[in-house]
This record gives C-alpha cells, structure tokens and sequence, in this order.
C-alpha cells in the first residue's frame, strides 16, 4: 500500500482523505472473487468511487467532499476526473492506472486502500501511520501533503490555466492555494534563523562634534506656596468685598444679626443702603 499510497499524493493532485474508504468500482469482490468488468456510472449518494469506466481505464467520481454542500446549492454536478486527462508537464495518470491494475490484480479488493493485516477499508489512524512510517522521523498528515504539492508546482511559474486545473483536481480555488496551502507546517521541522549583520564601523558615517561656545542659562523653578485650610479659608487672605459678602451670607441666616449685617453693607462700595 505504501507505493500506491505515494503515487495517489505525487502522480496526480493529491485530495483531501478521500481516498478512505473510497469504492472500486465495480466491486472485485461479491462473496467471491469476481472477474473484472466495466459497468455505468456509480450511483450518486454519499460515497466516492474509483470507476474503471473502461479496460484499465480509472475515473476518480467525487460524490461527497469537504466542499459538497456548496456545490450542491450551486446546482453543479458531482466531479468526475479521469485519470488519463494529463496537466501537461504536472500529473501522470497513464503510469497510475498502470499501478492501480497491479495493485487490484495482486490484491482484488473493493477498496482503493486496504489495511495489510486487516484487510477492511483503511481508516484515518491507518492512514497516519503508513504516512509516519514512510516519512520518519517527520510525521506529516495529508493536509502537509497537499501544501508540499502546492508549493512545488506555484513555485515553477505555471500558467495560470494550468494552475486552475490543479486547483480544481484539489477541490479549491486558486485564490485559496496562494493564500491558505502555500505554507508548511511540518513537526519537528528546524525552524529558519535569519543572521542579522552588523555593518562594519568602516562604513559608519563618521560625524564631527558640534562646536558648543556657552552652556544655556537654566533658570529655578520656583516653588509653588503651600496652602493649609487655616490660610486658605482665612478672611485675611481675601480681598476685602469677598470677605464681608461671606460674612454676610452668614448673618443672613439669622433674623438677630440683621444689625450687624446693616453695618457690612455700609463697609462694601457698591452697597447703597
């Protein structure tokens, strides 16, 4: 499964994990090893199908992916890709149908990828493993796979017809691989250390002293008074029409030093009576 498993990633563009569990169709198996032959199309329901829509032939038949409910608003038919239909230059379909005939002749099976021992469907922790095990002591998913392709083929300034192709092989746009999969996050990567230079001081510019005739002249700030609530409240500190309107208001308040306050009046400029 290993090799298969590779060129599934390398061959073609690689897809997300619907490679699990995906359908040989038609089936290799029906209670008994069955002979191989072509039928119609797979039906349309939620599984995914490898059809081998003629002697040798595989067509990949997309029935449900990540992005399956968009399309189903869209009104867009499933997506079906035939392996022979080459992105020049990108992709080798002819040599994967080659390898898949020898692997189903080897071992017949009605799934694409099979566990060894098991011999079921291959599972999502199935999968990661035969990855890790390929490519120890790294341990990358299918997402990193995709990213690795991404970054290869954008990287040889293709086309931009040929670049969409990809995209649509990867069941994404253009616009998501250059913003989203061209980045790799692999674990236990070394990260990159940028050395940063210091220029040699030969290459400073070199600045003269600036000539200083006198120091300036810096005065004392003086300091603010300080005010206690004895001094700031006193009448003494107060101008005088200040002082008596507040003693004022105080004998105001009560009918009894009506004398005293006729006398104030008489001691402020602007009281006429």
């Amino acid at each position: 499964m290993f090799h298969l498993i590779l060129a599934l990633n390398t061959y073609i563009p690689p897809l997300r994990l619907n490679w699990l569990e995906m359908n040989v169709y038609a089936p290799r198996i029906d209670g008994k090893l069955v002979k191989p032959s072509t039928m119609g199309p797979p039906p349309e329901n939620n599984e995914n199908y490898l059809w081998e829509e003629q002697p040798g032939q595989w067509t990949i038949v997309m029935n449900y992916d990540k992005v399956e409910n968009r399309r189903r608003k869209q009104g867009l038919a499933r997506r079906m890709f035939r392996l022979s239909d080459e992105i020049e230059g990108v992709t080798d379909g002819h040599l994967l149908n080659d390898l898949i005939n020898k692997s189903l002749a080897a071992y017949p099976r009605n799934y694409v990828l099979i566990g060894i021992k098991t011999h079921l469907a291959m599972g999502e922790s199935g999968y990661n493993s035969a990855l890790a095990s390929m490519f120890s002591p790294k341990k990358p998913t299918q997402n990193v796979l995709r990213k690795a392709f991404v970054n290869h083929w954008y990287e040889k300034k293709l086309s931009m017809a040929k670049l969409k192709q990809i995209a649509e092989r990867m069941s994404h746009s253009v616009h998501v691989a250059l913003g989203s999969y061209k980045k790799i996050n692999i674990s236990d990567a070394e990260p990159e250390v940028k050395e940063f230079k210091v220029p040699e001081p030969a290459t400073l510019p070199i600045v003269p002293p600036a000539e200083v005739s006198s120091l300036p002249k810096v005065l004392p700030t003086p300091l603010p008074p300080v005010l206690t609530s004895r001094t700031y409240f006193s009448p003494l500190t107060m101008p005088r029409n200040i002082a008596l309107l507040i003693m004022m208001r105080f004998y105001a308040s009560k009918e009894r030093n009506m004398p005293k306050m006729l006398r104030l009046c008489s001691d402020i400029r602007f009281c006429t009576n």
